[in-house]
Order: structure tokens, then C-alpha cells, then sequence
């Protein structure tokens, strides 16, 4: 039987790593396609078609239809015309309005560029530390070691998580 610390270090790599995305997609989806964004990009176009619509509403809408009469009787007439219809606007209850409308409209799109700001640059941060504990693992030479209980090179499962594991070339990483 061997004891943990005669066992020699068996050397061993890694799978190829799987590169890292460029972080101008990852920042373009983060700004794009994250579901908070959208809820607030879509709550951004809603306001602001209210705004739109609000502002539409400030100044009458005149109609003009098309109409047609029959009189009948004796002299029987027919009548074709046209009406005019020209709305009288309650101006302080529609410029109140269309403000409050612009004022929502403004808020959701800050809301909105404030929410992509953040989630670009938290994605921005979560990659510079990807690729930082990247470079350290690169750093740090690997070997195969036997775990703390593990006596024999040929005990069942020594190439196991159970009875092995990959450590880290430190003082503390493997058993004396």
C-alpha cells in the first residue's frame, strides 16, 4: 500500500477552453434582448404613443362627410352636399394632458437608457472578471492528487471525484 504523499503526480490537460464572447454581443444583447429591457422598451413605446396621440388631441379634428337627400312629395328633390364638422377644444384639459402624456414619455425612455447603461456594464464587469480568473487558472500549473483519505494508487475509484481531485499546485491543495 502506498501512503498519499508517495504517490507520484500525474500530469494531465484540460479540454480545449471555450473562447469567450466578444463583449460587444454580449453588450449588444444585454442591451437588447434582456427581458427587463424589453418591458421597458415596450413600456417606452406605449408611452409615447399616448404622448402622440395626446398631442394629436391638443387641435380639433375637423370631419367632412359626404351626404345625400331625397325629399319626396310632390316636387320631388334630391339634395347632395357636404357637412363640416369642426370640434371646439376644451384647451386647459388637453394641453394639461398632452403634457402629463410627454412628461410619462420622458420618464420611460430615462428609465429605459438608465436600465441598458446598467446592464451593459455590469455585463462589461462580469467579463473583465471571467477572463481575469481565466488568466489565474492559466497561471496555476494543474496535477492529479489524491483526496485526504485515498492510501492506494489501486484502491476502487482513485481516479474518482470521490477518492481523487484536481488540485491546484499550493501548500494546502494536496495532503501530506
Amino acid at each position: 500500500h502506498l501512503h498519499a504523499s508517495e504517490v507520484p503526480d500525474l500530469a494531465f490537460s484540460l479540454p480545449a477552453e471555450v473562447p469567450l464572447p466578444e463583449l460587444a454581443t454580449l453588450q449588444e444583447r444585454a442591451a437588447n434582448e434582456a427581458f427587463p429591457i424589453r418591458a421597458l422598451a415596450a413600456e417606452a413605446e406605449r408611452t409615447e404613443a399616448g404622448a402622440a396621440l395626446s398631442r394629436r388631441e391638443r387641435w380639433p379634428a375637423p370631419a367632412v362627410s359626404p351626404f345625400l337627400a331625397r325629399s319626396g312629395g310632390l316636387g320631388e328633390e334630391t339634395l347632395a352636399g357636404a357637412a363640416l364638422a369642426l370640434p371646439l377644444p376644451v384647451f386647459g384639459r388637453t394641453r394639461a394632458e398632452a403634457k402629463a402624456a410627454a412628461a410619462a414619455a420622458e420618464a420611460a425612455r430615462h428609465r429605459l437608457a438608465h436600465e441598458r447603461h446598467v446592464s451593459v456594464h455590469h455585463v462589461e464587469h462580469l467579463h473583465e472578471r471571467l477572463a481575469a480568473a481565466r488568466r489565474r487558472a492559466a497561471a496555476l500549473p494543474l496535477r492529479l492528487a489524491p483526496a485526504a483519505g485515498c492510501v492506494r494508487a489501486d484502491a476502487p475509484g482513485f481516479c474518482r471525484a470521490v477518492a481523487c481531485c484536481v488540485a491546484r499546485e499550493s501548500p494546502r491543495a494536496v495532503p501530506p
